[in-house]
């Protein structure tokens, strides 16, 4: 994925379709070799850097539908916060 244009604005617009295929396939691959976690955690290894970690329970509920994609992203822990703050918000 091309990250160049990523902005302090639009950085959650950016990088959530590719986290959320990400949490999503790392949900699924600790379900089917039965581990036990407590959550995924995304670092975004570049200058500006990143993460954002989310629990099995709140990527369940994302997988089952029972909670919505926006709830879902107010839920993760996004850090650091001010990062991602206006556009989780949204």
């Amino acid at each position: 994925m091309d990250f160049s244009r990523v902005t302090y604005s639009n950085i959650l617009e950016i990088v959530a379709p590719y986290s959320h295929i990400l949490l999503l396939k790392a949900y699924n691959n600790m379900n089917a070799s039965n581990q036990t976690v407590a959550g995924v955690v995304i670092v975004f290894d570049s200058a500006d850097g990143g993460q954002i970690a989310a629990t099995m329970e709140n990527l369940k509920a994302l997988q089952d539908g029972s909670l919505t994609e926006a709830a879902f992203w107010r839920l993760c822990s996004l850090d650091p916060p001010e990062t991602f703050q206006d556009s989780a918000k949204s």
